[in-house]
């Protein structure tokens, strides 16, 4: 029998197995096991009074037996009014059973107060609204080379793992099987959420210039590499403050050089926007230099502080005390790379009004750092040899950044 559209018969309600505010359960819980005792109580006051002789004792044993039947009546209405209190709620919807309560459900859920409406707990909402498009394009990033490390296509995994919690994923997702496991101490999860904001991989290359062969994959830890604080400007992530390229060895199955990335970069595939590159004052051998194998690249937006007009060696020596942290002094092919393929995908110009120093040097000068940067119209970055010795004159142009890198 229903009883006010309660979800269950009243008689087979089990108040400890609902879910209520801290204070609801608490008031129920003692209403009912005060009752109990003091019904309790009372019954072996009775039997204890009702074994004394009359006499002597006469007067003393009626009061015990008085005080016997009052305590297990009040011990009664205790626990008739804590039981009735708890159906009353339960009636109301504040106490909801747990078999019937189903997380994750369109409907809103109860508030039972203000201080559980400004504080509810466990309800992540998952953080990437990336298109059907994006989450393709994604999947091929996290998982270049094949479908199935976790049963399904990378795109429609990226999408399932998008709508899973932290917790969830960490505490029961590695318990599904060995291949999940891997994947996702491998980082998956996070980085299929999160990473896509600043990162231009395998999906990306393929689509605006060509195949790009095997990609590596990013470290396990490039979740908290991303959230950790910048060591550069420590009030801001790195995620914010930093670029994340693919680096390929190849594209089209030929070799990726300065002189093969300007033939790309004045015709991108699929929208991207088209630029040129201005290379000055270096040998042509440089020019056709290429990498011997794929990397990922993590780059800063901006120069590094404190590196305006100061030597070559100066700059060096700051870029050095980050070593510990994988920081070194940038190769000019991927300084050019990052900034290159950053615009053609987002239309964004990087480092327009500076010149970052590299670690070749033209000409093997060590006068010369080659230096790369001044991106500031369509024609694209400026690669070359330095106007004014850095050794001798120090400015506010020629500065300095650091990569990291992942192999």
């Amino acid at each position: 029998m229903s009883c006010g559209g309660i979800p269950n018969s009243c008689g087979s309600i089990n108040p400890w197995n609902y879910q209520a505010t801290k204070t609801t359960k608490s008031v129920a819980w003692s209403a009912t096991v005060l009752g109990i005792l003091a019904v309790s109580a009372g019954v072996l006051v009775i039997l204890a009074s009702s074994g004394v002789h009359l006499g002597a004792f006469n007067c003393m044993s009626r009061l015990t037996f008085g005080g016997g039947i009052t305590l297990a009546t009040l011990g009664g209405a205790s626990s008739l009014l804590g039981t009735s209190w708890l159906i009353s709620r339960f009636k109301s919807g504040e106490i909801v059973r747990k078999s019937d309560h189903v997380p994750n459900q369109e409907e809103p859920a109860v508030i039972l107060n203000q201080e559980d409406a400004d504080h509810v707990p466990n309800q992540e909402e998952p953080e990437s609204d990336l298109s059907a498009e994006a989450l393709e394009k994604l999947g091929q990033n996290i998982f270049p080379n094949k479908k199935d490390e976790v049963g399904v296509p990378g795109n429609i995994a990226v999408q399932i793992f998008s709508y899973v919690s932290e917790k969830d994923v960490r505490e029961n997702c590695t318990l599904v099987c060995k291949n999940w496991n891997e994947v996702i101490m491998k980082g998956f999860w996070q980085v299929s959420i999160r990473y896509a904001s600043i990162a231009f991989g395998k999906a990306q290359w393929e689509t605006y210039c060509g195949d790009v062969g095997e990609a590596p994959p990013l470290p396990g830890d490039i979740w908290q590499i991303l959230k950790s604080p910048c060591p550069f400007w420590p009030e801001k992530k790195v995620e914010q403050t930093h670029l994340l390229t693919l680096i390929p060895a190849s594209v089209n199955k030929e070799p990726l050089t300065l002189e093969s990335l300007n033939e790309l970069l004045q015709n991108p595939q699929n929208g991207g926007h088209s630029c040129e590159m201005n290379v000055f004052q270096l040998p042509d051998e440089v020019k056709k230099l290429s990498m011997n194998r794929s990397y990922w690249a993590l780059i800063p937006k901006l120069a590094l502080p404190h590196t305006s007009f100061k030597t070559y060696q100066e700059q060096k020596k700051l870029v050095d005390n980050h070593a510990m942290a994988g920081y070194v002094i940038p190769k000019f092919r991927e300084i050019t790379i990052c900034l290159s393929m950053h615009y053609v995908d987002t239309q964004e110009r990087l480092y327009g009004d500076f010149y970052t120093h590299c670690e070749e040097f033209a000409y093997n000068n060590p006068k010369w750092p080659v230096i790369v940067g001044k991106f500031i119209t369509h024609y694209g970055v400026n690669v070359g040899r330095p106007f004014i010795i850095p050794g001798e004159n120090r400015n506010d142009k020629y500065l300095m950044v650091a990569v990291r890198r992942f192999f």
